[in-house]
């Protein structure tokens, strides 16, 4: 199941014309071998421009909803992990801009998904299209989803005639109290609060009317948490397209306030060492008695296209459970389920271009969601050639491709001398996207040549994130 074809055509030729970049100075991850009871994790988790991350755990998976950037697309992204290492692109038949729209629904597209799981194994979504939240249920992460309301409505409308919008829901379930539903709703002024209500048990509809919290200096993406007997509300406070957008945090002893704010930022903008501008929009998951904090960097630039990536980091409490501030972008090390191959020293020696300095090939062989290969706007066949240090047996070439939700046409090349090339995947009349892009075939050989065709090329380029050979 893969992403609408629909979603080539959103954006994405501003992106292009414009030449999109990545978050600067990004950490390198070199290839390394991780013992069995650990593995560490570099930032960002996931490669492309994604956003607003909700991850869940089941049946030994882990599965990360994003936005797809610029401003959200036509359908969600989902990507799925056994290991939170090495991440498969997945699509999802539900939601839709099409399939999720009312007579009030606005132009915005799929927004952010809240994900949760009840105690009898059943799935439910709660996500933003057109400015309204809609509701949907499923029997496993992946789908088949569908709408919870019969008549496939929204669960909270817009309103055109008073102004009001609504964005980033977010379910909490508590054991003892049952599960709650908090949203940002604001109007055309640009005012924003709060709205919280306790669910029915069918999660289709609010046992009362919902009420706004209290919430100082609240700009949205409210996420909720209970630890040591007390509840979490972390938000974003700020403008979500500029560095003063931060995370911080409020408690109370109900799910539904009074809130007292912490008056410090958990996730700050830090422009010195490896920059991270504007992060916030979190999700936990909890994982060996560790909390892990899923979260969104932005890069905005002069062209206004915003570009995010998806990070990780250990989110700790102290002895008074109040939260600690969280170093940003820093390496994870977490407990590894299933001992990780290390990944080939690969080493570039030609490369047809580089759209500048900044993009070099090296950065296709890093191991690096945050750093890629961009090749000049005028090459009209793009080509890498690999050393793999030694001839040796491969069996599958991994490719990370800037956009997972595009068609990439392209042809690997294999030669043990560098001179004489042989075919070992012609993908020219690929109709498929996907991440990674995987192709095998058992050979041995030295020396690998990527490249794309003449002719071949759409209005995208074809940079590269990674590369991966086994």
């Amino acid at each position: 199941m893969r992403i609408s074809k629909i979603l080539l055509f959103v954006g994405l030729s501003a992106i292009i014309a414009a030449g999109c970049k990545h978050r600067p100075g990004a950490p390198v991850r070199k290839a390394q071998t991780f013992r069995s009871d650990s593995v560490i994790l570099k930032n960002p988790v996931i490669p492309g421009y994604f956003a607003n991350p909700c991850i869940i755990g089941y049946e030994g998976k882990y599965y990360l909803y994003t936005t797809i950037d610029p401003w959200g697309g036509y359908e969600l992204a989902v990507w799925e992990s056994d290991d939170l290492y090495e991440w498969i692109f997945r699509g999802i038949n539900w939601p839709s801009k099409t399939v999720c729209t009312s007579p009030n629904s606005s132009e915005y597209l799929v927004g952010h998904a809240s994900v949760v799981r009840t105690e009898d194994d059943r799935f439910f979504m709660f996500v933003t299209v057109g400015s309204e939240i809609w509701a949907g249920t499923s029997d496993h992460p992946l789908g088949p989803w569908y709408n919870l309301l019969q008549s496939e409505r929204p669960l909270i409308r817009a309103s055109h005639e008073q102004g009001i919008r609504n964005s980033g829901a977010e379910c909490f379930i508590d054991p003892e109290q049952g599960a709650f539903l908090y949203w940002t709703e604001y109007d055309d002024q640009g005012r924003r609060r709060c709205r919280a209500g306790k669910l029915m048990a069918e999660m289709n509809s609010f046992t009362e009317e919902p009420v706004s919290l209290m919430v100082p200096d609240y700009y949205g993406t409210p996420y909720i948490m209970k630890h040591g007997g007390r509840y979490f509300m972390l938000y974003s406070q700020g403008n979500y397209v500029e560095s003063q957008y931060r995370l911080r945090y409020a408690y109370s002893d109900t799910p539904l306030g009074p809130w007292i704010s912490k008056d410090y930022g958990i996730l700050n903008t830090d422009p010195s060492g490896t920059p991270i501008i504007g992060p916030g929009y979190p999700s936990v998951l909890n994982l060996r008695d560790r909390h892990y904090l899923f979260y969104q960097v932005n890069d905005p630039s002069d062209d206004h296209i915003l570009r995010r990536q998806i990070c990780m980091n250990e989110l700790i409490f102290d002895t008074a459970n109040c939260i600690v501030p969280v170093v940003a972008g820093k390496d994870v090390i977490i407990a590894a389920k299933n001992e990780l191959k290390s990944r080939a020293d690969l080493h570039i020696t030609d490369c047809s271009s580089r759209i500048s300095e900044d993009y070099p090939p090296e950065n296709a062989v890093d191991g690096n969601f945050g750093s890629i290969w961009i090749p000049a706007s005028d090459d009209v066949e793009p080509t890498l050639i690999i050393d793999l240090g030694e001839r040796r047996k491969i069996m599958t070439v991994y490719m990370w491709m800037e956009y997972s939700i595009l068609i990439y046409r392209y042809l690997i090349e294999y030669s043990s001398d560098g001179k004489h090339w042989k075919v070992f995947s012609d993908q020219r009349a690929n109709m498929d996207n996907g991440a990674p892009r995987f192709d095998v075939r058992s050979v041995r050989t030295r020396y690998l040549r990527i490249s794309f065709p003449k002719g071949e090329l759409h209005f995208y380029r074809p940079a590269i994130w990674e590369i991966k050979v086994e």
